[in-house]
């Protein structure tokens, strides 16, 4: 990938860089190359503060927790920040929807008919809706599991004291 450049280069015992040492001991191609400054290294400390960072923060990942971050911790970061979006996505086209429509409908009824318009905007949020909604389902749920036990404590106070006969 980036050719024969290494991560780590080994230096000798005696503090020379011994990479690009031929096994006599001279300087190789590669070597020269390095001299002359035709190769051209990479800065990885710019490409991960100038590139990957500002691509981190943006995402609102803090510079203490990029720090202990690894690429594919960085990956999955941004698969869950993509997830985010599309939810935040769907949910604005949902409250134009929703609110948007409720709105134009409620416009167009009172501009054609003036004071016989019937239309009307929504009162409460929808989410508000689906909660009273639920609530109500959840309340009739409780009152039938009490009349349940009720009648549970009536048929075992009834096995337990029957009634006397005269």
């Amino acid at each position: 990938m980036y050719g024969r450049r290494r991560f780590f280069r080994t230096v000798g015992s005696d503090g020379n860089d011994d990479a690009d040492q031929g096994r006599d001991g001279e300087r190789g191609q590669q070597g020269n190359e390095d001299a002359t400054g035709s190769q051209e290294e990479i800065d990885w400390h710019k490409i991960i503060w100038e590139e990957y960072f500002p691509f981190a923060f943006s995402m609102g990942i803090s510079i203490e927790e990029f720090k202990h971050l690894n690429p594919k911790k960085l990956e999955w970061c941004y698969k869950g920040y993509k997830l985010k979006k599309e939810e935040e996505d769907r949910n604005s086209w949902q409250r134009c929807g929703d609110y948007g429509i409720s709105a134009l409908i409620f416009a167009i009824d009172h501009c054609l008919n003036g004071r016989k318009a019937q239309s009307k905007y929504i009162d409460k949020p929808i989410m508000e809706r689906a909660d009273i909604a639920n609530n109500e389902k959840e309340i009739q749920k409780q009152r039938k599991a009490f009349l349940a036990g009720l009648m549970a404590m009536q048929a075992n106070f009834e096995l337990s004291h029957p009634k006397k006969e005269k």
